[in-house]
């Protein structure tokens, strides 16, 4: 049996290093959609800890009859600090009586009444940050949340 030779290709003269000029193009698109793709992740996760940490708050406002609302606060600080998220990016935090209207209080609350807990947080973002200081941003966001829950 006769084996078959195959012809070789021959690169063609210009060609040698097209595929290497073409990666080095195509390279730096492909890591910042994948560095875009990490922190547009992570920012997402921080905003369902916020969620979370908002509604453990409202949730402990609206059952629990001997709290303050310095004490539904540090629950929200508390809850973010389990999910290692600094507290003290923190820009606004509060409690307000929506159907009184006005700040949160025990006393200023009855059964039935919404209680919002809000609670804004400034985010910085890890690797884009240098990017978008380019472009004259500080690199970060504000993540905002608010949940409102009826006083039982």
């Amino acid at each position: 049996m006769a084996r078959t030779r195959w012809p070789r290709r021959r690169a063609r003269s210009g060609e040698s290093g097209q595929a290497l000029v073409e990666f080095a193009l195509i390279a730096p698109v492909l890591i910042l959609l994948v560095v875009g793709i990490f922190e547009f992740a992570r920012a997402w996760q921080a905003f369902q800890v916020l969620t979370d940490a908002a509604r453990e708050g409202a949730r402990n406002a609206v059952i629990d009859h001997a709290l303050t609302r310095t004490d539904v606060e540090n629950i929200v600080r508390q809850a973010l600090n389990r999910a290692a998220l600094n507290p003290a990016n923190i820009d606004s935090l509060g409690v307000n009586n929506l159907t009184g209207g006005g700040a949160w209080t025990r006393a200023t609350t009855a059964r039935g009444d919404q209680t919002e807990v809000f609670l804004s947080y400034n985010y910085a973002w890890i690797w884009l940050r240098p990017l978008l200081g380019w472009f004259g941003s500080d690199g970060q966001v504000t993540l905002k949340t608010n949940i409102i829950m009826r006083q039982e």
